[in-house]
């Protein structure tokens, strides 16, 4: 078991990689990460994207950069994706680790201020406020695909 801790201000991120994890390809991990840091978007919680397409959640981010379809919500305040994700191919690697939240796979675990994390929309919500650049889950993609 490999444990990796990272803290930015009061927030500590623990990810904890059983010998037995193998990190899932994902074709455009360096195109997302740019996305996450180029300041284009705010990380928002909640959403998958605002209408303005200026706020998003990590995988409203990955949807808006491969070209995912979006509609407004009911409310008409934030865009969803047209189509259930589980199966569309934007997914890529996504699919292979879990539903559209992009569910952690078994042998990798993930700690946000000590409450256990599942998905990378989880992490993205619990951790949003702390700077609202997805610093957290960027190290998270990291670790979890080549």
């Amino acid at each position: 078991m490999i444990i990796h801790t990272f803290y930015r201000g009061k927030d500590k991120l623990v990810i904890e990689i059983d010998d037995k994890f193998v990190p899932q390809e994902l074709p455009i991990k360096e195109k997302w990460l740019a996305a996450l840091r180029s300041g284009k978007y705010e990380q928002i919680e909640g959403e998958m994207m605002t209408c303005d397409r200026n706020g998003a959640c990590c995988l409203g981010v990955l949807a808006d950069i491969e070209g995912v379809p979006m509609k407004a919500s009911r409310d008409g305040e934030h865009l969803i994706c047209e189509k259930d994700l589980v199966n569309d191919s934007f997914y890529y690697g996504l699919s292979n680790i879990g539903d559209k939240t992009g569910t952690f796979p078994n042998f990798f675990s993930v700690k946000f201020n000590n409450r256990m994390v599942i998905s990378l929309s989880s992490l993205n919500d619990f951790s949003w406020e702390n700077g609202k650049d997805y610093y957290f889950v960027r190290i998270v993609i990291n670790y979890l695909f080549k």
